[in-house]
């Protein structure tokens, strides 16, 4: 079979099994076997061997189980650079890299800074950081010890290893240091929110979605020892759930001030700018 008849088929059970964007869904899961730019699936023909045909009906049948694209392909894409991803790590989501951007429009390029990411996941904030601060030291915890390994692995890919210290831990690393900017996106579904979660979600590991009741355990947390890591006028960025917007401006968080909450692509409250006086 050409590449066009396999697509066709894979389209056709994707879309019964009613999985949204089964188009480019397939695409990718095709794309990714062969090695080839999606676009060229289109513009070239493309004879398939049997054996990667058995491959993608088979990771077509996974995907058709909910198990998310990217933990199939084992990568996917953030900011400008392909990440490795695994099963059992978080998989980032483009509305994180506002975090990357927030940080762009506080400091400058060649900045010297400190930099801690608490719950870095599979690295990817970490990683963009040190693209964009050449001359930034960090450090990036997680408790989740398959986490750290996969950051490391996406630290050295993009040769950022010599600029990142990865800790297994428990938010804030042991050794206290005082930072000029701490990022995080830490689990912040609600109890009700895990109840309504998507099924692809659910097949992501629960401690790096599930935030407590109220979904602002970990926020809290970060924010009571940031007080202590963080230089005077330092700042601290965290992604939110946009219902969490009003504990946020409603809360005394001395001596860390609110400067500013941005909205993501979609126009939902994302990112809460905190600075310390």
């Amino acid at each position: 079979m050409d590449a066009l008849d396999i697509l066709k088929s894979g389209k056709e059970i994707l879309k019964n099994a009613g999985i949204k964007d089964y188009n480019i869904e397939a695409e990718i899961i095709l794309s990714n076997i062969l090695g080839v730019k999606r676009y060229k699936l289109w513009t070239e023909k493309i004879i398939i061997p049997r054996e990667k045909e058995n491959q993608y009906f088979f990771l077509i049948q996974k995907r058709i189980e909910f198990i998310p694209t990217a933990y199939l392909i084992k990568q996917v894409y953030f900011w400008k650079y392909k990440f490795s991803i695994e099963p059992g790590v978080f998989i980032p989501r483009p509305e994180t890299e506002l975090i990357i951007e927030t940080a762009k429009q506080i400091f400058q390029r060649n900045d010297k800074i400190k930099i801690l990411d608490v719950c870095t996941g599979s690295g990817i904030i970490a990683v963009c950081l040190s693209k964009e601060f050449k001359k930034s030291d960090i450090i990036a915890t997680d408790i989740s010890g398959k986490a750290i390994k996969t950051a490391l692995i996406n630290a050295k890919h993009l040769k950022s290893a010599d600029r990142i210290k990865f800790f297994k831990c428990n938010l804030f690393p042991p050794k206290k240091i005082l930072y000029n900017l701490i990022v995080s996106n830490p689990p912040y579904i609600s109890s009700s929110g895990m109840v309504e979660l998507q099924k692809e979600v659910q097949k992501e590991p629960k401690r790096a979605l599930f935030g407590g009741k109220d979904g602002l355990i970990y926020h809290k947390k970060i924010i009571k020892y940031a007080k202590s890591f963080l230089k005077k006028n330092g700042y601290l960025i965290m992604e939110i759930s946009p219902e969490q917007k009003d504990f946020f401006l409603t809360t005394n968080f001395y001596p860390l001030k609110i400067v500013d909450i941005k909205k993501d692509y979609a126009l939902l409250d994302r990112v809460v700018i905190f600075k310390m006086w």
